[in-house]
């Protein structure tokens, strides 16, 4: 092979790796869409995991992994209306939950397998520490919200919760 062709070798294999190299970037910086991103679909981008129970719709932080549901909201000063904690466990079971090291008082609604409320534990104070609370049937979610939350949204047995991603 000549000189020449060597160079157009070398130039051919170096705009292919270009080319690459900036197809890989432009897949991380744009949006998979071409269509314009709207505030208001930024707004619900960023809104993150939501719970809905009824007509109410609330942003949650989700606990699935063990340090996580661990940590829990212990240590957080608060808690907006719209905003709860949601537990994933592995398999169902009677999960105790504490008050350790929290600032506020909360509701905890319980959640079967099936997505459906088995029970609700009405506003637990940080005074109640070291005492365990329990639901009284077998759950796989549990959702913490701000005390009197249920009771103001009329949160019954029963009824069904959906979470969206």
């Amino acid at each position: 092979m000549n000189n020449n062709a060597k160079k157009a070798v070398i130039i051919g294999i170096t705009i292919l790796i270009a080319t690459a190299f900036f197809a890989v970037w432009k897949s991380y910086r744009m949006p998979a869409s071409t269509e314009a991103v709207t505030p208001q679909a930024m707004s619900e981008q960023s809104t993150g995991p939501r719970v809905t129970i009824g007509d109410t719709t609330i942003t949650v932080t989700v606990a699935d992994t063990e340090a996580v549901r661990q940590q829990g909201l212990s240590g957080k000063e608060s808690l907006a209306q719209d905003e709860g904690m949601l537990f994933f466990f592995d398999t169902p079971g009677k999960y105790g939950f504490w008050m350790k090291d929290m600032h506020f008082p909360i509701d905890i609604i319980w959640i079967d397998a099936g997505w459906q409320i088995v029970d609700v534990t009405h506003t637990l104070t940080p005074e109640t520490y070291p005492k365990v609370f329990f639901p009284q049937a077998s759950v796989q979610y549990v959702l913490e919200v701000p005390a009197g939350f249920s009771t103001q949204h009329k949160l019954l047995i029963g009824q069904l919760v959906q979470f969206e991603k």
